[in-house]
């Protein structure tokens, strides 16, 4: 009887026994999917990062190209360049203008002389 009972726990045990063991060997099949599905995703974050960084860069890129143009269209310093210079053009041309009216009275006060000349000594 001693043996028989001993026999029967023994049973009862590696029954026990192989169940954890199958336990045990699901976990890791189990675990090992989890590995490789880790690694997949680990792979597809860091794929993401980088095109992350990437897009970061061309944003970072694109903000100091933006603040480089507004700073050239803040620059005055050629519209002022051109004011001054339409200003100048002006008073030249009223120079001009002045002159020619001075040269034009001239020419008729000289053709009116020499007219009224003309008419005096016939």
């Amino acid at each position: 009887e001693d043996v028989t009972a001993i026999a029967a726990r023994e049973r009862t045990l590696n029954q026990a026994v192989e169940g954890r063991r199958s336990e045990l060997q699901r976990s890791f099949e189990a675990l090992e999917d989890a590995s490789t599905s880790h690694a997949a995703a680990s792979a597809a974050v860091a794929a993401t990062q980088r095109e992350h960084d990437t897009v970061c860069e061309e944003a970072e890129r694109s903000r100091e190209q933006l603040e480089q143009r507004q700073a050239r269209l803040q620059d005055r310093t050629p519209v002022d360049r051109l004011t001054r210079s339409i200003k100048a053009l002006r008073k030249e041309m009223a120079g001009i203008e002045l002159r020619m009216g001075v040269a034009r009275h001239l020419t008729w006060a000289h053709s009116s002389r020499t007219a009224h000349e003309s008419r005096a000594a016939s």
